[in-house]
């Protein structure tokens, strides 16, 4: 017992622990519902056809890091690329060499009417429109370059959004993929699994165009071609398509 400030105070050893309250599996809501949902249309197919009929789901696992890096390989994967660098911040300013991106002033140099080069880290599109902290998502500007006039309709600033309208999900949709992945193989393990490639050149030998509808003859007769090699099949002549609709919307509830 401890004298502070005239109270007496009890001081405990607590361990430090590095586990979570959450259950194990946990995931955030939002992703939990869009794995529900693909269990769900999978598990109502199953209930719908005989029993004996086989499964077989195609799954996706992305290598981000070689994605963003073809090159990378061994340790790499471990330091990562903001390895030996502070924060965002200094590891954005040694990519673009310490230089604004638009006019390619020195940040800290002095300009002809004795002002400063200062930095201001800009997101290459809104928030609002998806833009996370990614290093990606940022690059460095000076305060005259990030004015008002660059961020309105045709502005430098404006165009280089424009440019990264395709690129907002960035990985977030494979990412959502590799969480899927394991989540259906722990809901189906009696199941049949197979991957993109495989459906490829599944389909290719079955004859088929590229379509949604071909792609899925090719993934059930996937164990068929590779026990019999058989290849009669005809194109199918339509699709069905399956759309989510929210019964209801929180801001009309009352």
């Amino acid at each position: 017992m401890t004298t502070r400030h005239g109270h007496k105070t009890h001081w405990h050893n607590i361990k430090n622990e590095f586990g979570t309250n959450r259950d194990p599996g946990w995931l955030p809501p939002s992703i939990r519902q869009k794995v529900d949902h693909h269990n769900q249309i999978i598990g109502r197919y199953q209930d719908a056809l005989p029993l004996r009929t086989r499964t077989n789901i195609e799954i996706a696992r992305f290598d981000m890091q070689k994605i963003r890096n073809p090159e990378i390989k061994d340790i790499q994967y471990q330091l990562g690329r903001m390895y030996e660098y502070e924060n965002i911040k200094a590891y954005i300013l040694a990519k673009y060499d310490y230089k604004c991106a638009i006019c390619k002033k020195v940040f800290g140099s002095k300009r002809k009417d004795g002002t400063v080069v200062k930095m201001r880290m800009h997101h290459r599109d809104y928030v609002s429109n998806g833009a996370t902290d990614n290093p990606d998502s940022y690059i460095p500007v000076c305060e005259c370059c990030h004015s008002a006039e660059e961020h309105d309709k045709g502005g430098k600033l404006d165009k280089i959004m424009e440019a990264n309208k395709n690129n907002i999900r960035g990985m977030r949709d494979m990412t959502f993929m590799n969480i899927l992945r394991r989540r259906i193989w722990n809901t189906f393990p009696n199941a049949s699994y197979t991957y993109g490639n495989i459906t490829n050149a599944d389909r290719k030998w079955l004859g088929l165009p590229k379509t949604h509808a071909n792609d899925a003859v090719a993934i059930a007769m996937h164990d068929h071609i590779q026990k019999t090699g058989s290849h009669e099949v005809v194109d199918v002549p339509y699709t069905t398509v399956y759309k989510q609709v929210r019964k209801k919307k929180r801001h009309f509830m009352r």
